[in-house]
């Protein structure tokens, strides 16, 4: 573990997917699905196998039954060059995962949630921890973490940073800690709609700041993004494709970023790559369209110009 390397934490899932031609059924009226297929799935271990696919060490950390479910998810994350020798084992809880349902091109996923038990972190997941270079997760996954506010500062004091992607995550005192504590925030709008209550955007942003985030990535859909620090303010478009299936791409473009940046670039380097990433994924159907190597990337983003 000398090259510096990024500890993903939470669920990993197997995707069932669904589809239909037509709109999505309102509450109370009746659609017919077909099925599509299974596939490896989890926000979480989707953005660590993109990380992965780059070529940076990257640990996955979960807890996971002995189904033949989970050995399956098991053999394909291995498959994409995740380190899952930290993994959690409880035979005791259910399978986890995602039903997907497809209608005009859009996607609406349904978690289930399979009630995990709190991860205990101390021997060699504490020094794991300790020596990431970040800690990339959603708040709901690391309030999963017994004692979290500890094992954290822990982590952070020894130089690891914290990062997290913010959805419409339900931001208890818990989470709000999290929020405060964290050195890189992705945030989309639901995200920022959920943080910032009767705040203004720039309000939410100063205020994150005055904790001590120390950068913002937004996401902005097809326009793009922003990234934002305490003195700077970078915008960047997105490409412009023909999108086939935009699932996984969030997760694509966090990593992405988090990559460049890793890496020596600049925020807006970093945000320029991913969003061509992201770009490249949305083109191709699957969660895990946006695995691939650096040079893939980059030729995209030559050939999209």
């Amino acid at each position: 573990m000398d090259k510096p390397y990024v500890v993903f934490i939470g669920a990993t899932d197997i995707d069932e997917y669904y589809e239909t031609d037509r709109p999505w059924p309102k509450n109370g009226s009746k659609c017919n699905f077909k099925f599509k297929s299974n596939e490896l799935g989890g926000m979480i271990s989707n953005a660590a196998c993109v990380m992965a696919g780059y070529g940076q060490k990257t640990y996955l950390l979960d807890t996971m039954n002995e189904s033949e479910n989970s050995a399956l998810a098991l053999r394909m994350l291995e498959e994409y060059h995740l380190d899952t020798s930290y993994i959690f084992r409880d035979p005791t809880i259910p399978d986890a995962k995602c039903l997907i349902f497809q209608a005009e091109g859009e996607r609406t996923i349904m978690v289930i949630d399979a009630g995990k038990p709190p991860m205990v972190i101390e021997g060699r997941h504490k020094a794991l921890l300790d020596g990431a270079a970040y800690i990339y997760s959603i708040p709901d996954d690391l309030v999963r973490i017994q004692d979290f506010r500890s094992v954290l500062s822990s982590a952070r004091s020894a130089g690891a940073k914290l990062c997290m992607d913010i959805e419409a995550h339900k931001l208890d005192e818990d989470r709000m800690w999290l929020v405060r504590n964290a050195d890189l925030l992705f945030l989309n709008d639901d995200g920022v709609d959920n943080l910032r209550g009767q705040d203004s955007e720039e309000a939410l942003f100063d205020r994150l700041f005055s904790y001590g985030v120390g950068m913002l990535v937004i996401t902005l859909g097809s326009k793009g993004c922003m990234v934002k620090t305490p003195d700077t303010t970078v915008q960047v478009p997105a490409m412009r494709v023909t999108p086939v299936d935009t699932t996984g791409a969030g997760d694509t473009f966090n990593s992405s970023f988090l990559h460049e940046l890793i890496n020596g670039a600049t925020p807006e380097q970093a945000a320029r790559f991913a969003c061509a990433a992201a770009g490249r994924a949305v083109t191709i159907y699957g969660p895990k369209a946006g695995v691939t190597d650096r040079e893939t990337v980059l030729r995209f983003m030559e050939e999209e110009r």
